[in-house]
């Protein structure tokens, strides 16, 4: 995608086109009731007035007077109004007036625009009026049927039965079904490529609406072809010489010929009239010359480029590092279901922040994504939702900041700072349109406070008040968004503590990516977790000794959520069996490839979203990386590699991502519990239930700590050994010897 051009100073000092330096100022006219409207046909006066309108706008008066009125289409037109001044009925209202008197049907007005949903609200506006003086209306946009559309577009013959006709003579007899088209750049050129019959030779108007942006991008050279199409010349496919001779097939001929025309030498007649619209119209004349424009003629309102609509108050929320959540809700809970919009800077961020929202039962508005992320169908049922009134909230990237319209839109939010100052035009354009009052609110970091600043300077605006919520509003918002909506991997979640800290984190409504090998046993622990308040619980089967496996967690988890707050990595096999019984000496390799490089392959692909949500880690390790116990030998190794990496890795991820290693005693699991009773006979010697640890880890990784020991009482023994390691070793030997060794039963 091509970069938006930034508003630099560098930018400013580009030569200005002279026709630019005298600009007609459309505040300077007064708005028009559509009985004094001069020339108006009476049959689109009605139509106007079926559809709501009955006077137009500074804008829309201004442009009909230099079209219909005194101006009669004798210079191309330039308008740079802001979003929501009716910018778009200021065109389609003189073109669809001068073309009612056709006497053929063929595309005679061209309207291209950057995007497909902006193209159908543009056909809406144009099906709203000329189908009141015979005129229809085709729509020609990417990601619909391409069949369906020529069928609309192209006029077929209808033959007789039983004559042979010429392939090439019944080319010739395709006509134009529509007299107007709509469409967006990639479509268009398919047509004029691909589509037989279809020709822009009798083209008249060419609108060229968010002109700033079309000419920023190339979208394969659409202009140029066009122009070329419409363009005369002696030599040219028109020549001057050429008579109008109609077809016995009726197709038919536009002749272009060469003349003086009102004093303007080397211009086609009739020729083409083009309209080139934006609320941030570009002056650079390197990008204004590819419009190869007649005689222009600029109208603005007033003399910054920027203009933002009359009623819009602008204000902004100073949050907290890391709360903008917080003072988002609390924004949409105290306008009690008004229509709002809120932007964010890319399409994962919309997708993300939606989802967080949806977490808050209280809130009790209906929330929907709006981005490029969502295929067009659904987009356009979102946008049909949002104008009835059955979604109040929409979280749009910019996709929605071009010229869309929706009427009663109160507010708009600025979740994201917008990065240039067209952005913030545009952002904040989707409210206070057609003379009616709205809100600009934007959400600023204290880091973003400076920057927004200069925005708001490039736009002429300075009058930015501060809006601020006491702490007896934000705190309770900030309690449940602290504990909800928190998106947790879990590895080897089927049993043990993996399942009953899933239970946990359940309880406090997190959502759930639960890993392991048995899927049987992982649908068990998701749908308990669903009972115990998970909002969403995602099942991932896999084995984390393999890479390709943790990469497939962590991207599902993505895809699924749209992030990742808390990794907890608790996959692991146990030993209990003394090393000299090994009967290979691979058979050790299970338990360190499980235990350590299952947890550092995993944490290796999750680094990258934990450091976005500024998360945390959570590695299961064990009381015997700090106190190796017998019959443990080379899972004491695994655990205590796993003490080492991450305690190094804490550091390197400070004070992005937290660590907490858990450090557990013997707790009675699914994996440790057989294993004992197989060995000694009795599971006395087990000391904790494992739903206590899972609420001891729980509370531990809440409270922010570091390590957490479990039982407590482990610690202590962790200070012992620190102080008289001596004591540890004969205590270890004098256990082993008395109270192991003679139950333990050899392979």
């Amino acid at each position: 995608m091509a970069r938006e051009e930034d508003d630099t100073a560098a930018i400013e000092t580009v030569p200005v086109v002279p026709w630019m330096r005298t600009p007609i100022d459309v505040t300077h006219v007064d708005s028009c009731a559509l009985e004094s409207l001069p020339c108006l046909n009476p049959r689109l006066k009605k139509a106007l007035e079926n559809i709501g309108i009955s006077s137009l706008f500074p804008v829309q008066v201004s442009v009909w007077h230099e079209t219909i009125g005194p101006g009669g289409f004798e210079r191309d037109i330039c308008v740079n109004s802001p979003t929501g001044s009716g910018k778009t009925l200021a065109y389609a209202l003189p073109i669809v007036q001068n073309l009612e008197s056709r006497a053929v049907r063929c595309i005679r007005a061209l309207v291209v625009l950057p995007t497909r949903d902006l193209a159908l609200q543009v056909k809406n506006v144009f099906n709203a009026i000329a189908p009141a003086v015979g005129l229809s209306v085709g729509l020609a946009m990417g990601q619909s049927s391409i069949s369906d559309e020529i069928s609309k577009l192209i006029k077929t013959p209808k033959l007789d039965a039983g004559i042979c006709y010429d392939p090439e003579d019944l080319s010739e007899s395709l006509e134009s079904a529509v007299d107007i088209l709509v469409a967006t750049p990639g479509r268009l050129m398919d047509h004029i490529n691909n589509t037989k019959g279809f020709t822009l030779e009798h083209l008249r108007f060419l609108v060229v609406d968010e002109t700033d942006r079309l000419l920023r991008e190339a979208y394969q050279s659409w202009l140029p072809t066009v122009l070329q199409l419409t363009q005369t010349s002696d030599n040219g496919l028109f020549p001057s010489s050429t008579p109008f001779i109609p077809s016995a097939f009726g197709s038919l001929q536009t002749v272009r010929r060469q003349s003086v025309e009102r004093g303007f030498k080397g211009k086609p007649y009739p020729r083409l009239v083009k309209m080139a619209l934006s609320a941030t119209l570009t002056k650079d004349p390197s990008k204004l010359i590819q419009l190869d424009l007649h005689h222009p003629l600029f109208m603005t309102t007033g003399k910054g480029r920027y203009k933002l609509p009359e009623k819009l108050e602008c204000l902004r929320l100073i949050c907290e590092t890391g709360m903008k959540p917080v003072y988002l809700v609390a924004l949409l809970k105290s306008w009690e279901g008004e229509k709002c919009i809120v932007f964010t800077s890319s399409v994962e961020k919309t997708r993300r922040l939606c989802k967080l929202l949806n977490f808050f039962d209280d809130l009790n508005i209906k929330v929907e994504e709006y981005s490029g992320g969502r295929d067009q169908s659904d987009r356009s049922k979102q946008l049909k939702a949002f104008r009835k009134g059955v979604i109040q909230v929409l979280v749009a990237s910019d996709a929605l900041t071009r010229g869309m319209d929706v009427k009663g839109v109160t507010n708009v939010i600025n979740y994201d700072v917008p990065p240039y100052s067209k952005t913030f035009v545009h952002r904040a354009g989707r409210t206070a349109r057609a003379g009616q009052a709205g809100r600009c609110f934007t959400l600023l970091s204290d880091h973003e406070v400076r920057g927004f600043s200069k925005i708001l300077k490039k736009v002429g605006n300075d009058s930015c008040r501060t809006y601020t919520f006491p702490p007896t509003t934000l705190n309770p918002i900030r309690v449940t968004y602290e504990r909800a909506g928190k998106v947790v991997l879990i590895t080897g979640a089927s049993s043990g503590i993996g399942e009953h800290v899933a239970y946990e984190y359940a309880k406090k409504g997190a959502n759930l990516a639960l890993v392991a090998r048995r899927e049987d046993r992982l649908e068990i622990v998701a749908e308990t977790s669903r009972q115990l308040g998970s909002r969403d619980v995602l099942i991932i089967c896999g084995d984390v000794t393999k890479v390709d496996d943790c990469m497939k967690f962590v991207h599902e988890t993505i895809s699924h959520f749209g992030k990742l707050d808390h990794l907890i990595s608790n996959a692991g096999i146990s030993q209990s069996a003394m090393f000299e019984d090994f009967s290979r000496i691979q058979d050790a390799h299970p338990i360190m490839d499980t235990n350590f490089w299952g947890s550092t392959y995993i944490t290796y692909y999750a680094i990258p979203h934990l450091r976005k949500s500024k998360g945390k880690i959570i590695v299961i390790s064990s009381a015997v990386a700090k106190i190796a116990f017998p019959l443990a030998t080379v899972y004491s190794a695994s655990k205590a590699a796993l003490l080492g990496f991450y305690e190094a890795l804490r550091a390197e991820l400070n004070p992005e991502i937290k660590v907490t290693l858990v450090l557990p005693g013997l707790i009675s699991t699914d994996m440790t519990t057989p294993q004992i009773i197989e060995r000694f006979g009795s599971d006395l010697i087990l000391s904790e239930s494992v739903s206590s640890c899972a609420k001891a880890i729980f509370q531990g990784v809440c409270r922010g700590e570091s390590y957490i020991e479990e039982p407590s009482w482990i610690k202590w023994l962790f200070l012992v050994k620190a102080m008289c390691p001596e004591v540890i070793i004969s205590g270890l030997n004098y256990s082993f010897m008395h109270f192991i060794k003679p139950f333990y039963k050899h392979d």
